[in-house]
């Protein structure tokens, strides 16, 4: 949960970065839990 936590932060700065809306944050979500071995958590 700790690592799902960090993902979520960095895709939450990342979002600030690129001045988009909280909105995108959920498609870069999406890559990252598919990419990461989550589940096994």
């Amino acid at each position: 949960m700790k690592l799902a936590s960090k993902v979520f932060n960095l895709s939450l700065s990342l979002s600030k970065q690129i001045n988009q809306s909280p909105r995108s944050i959920y498609p870069i979500m999406t890559l990252l839990l598919k990419k990461l071995p989550l589940s096994k958590n």
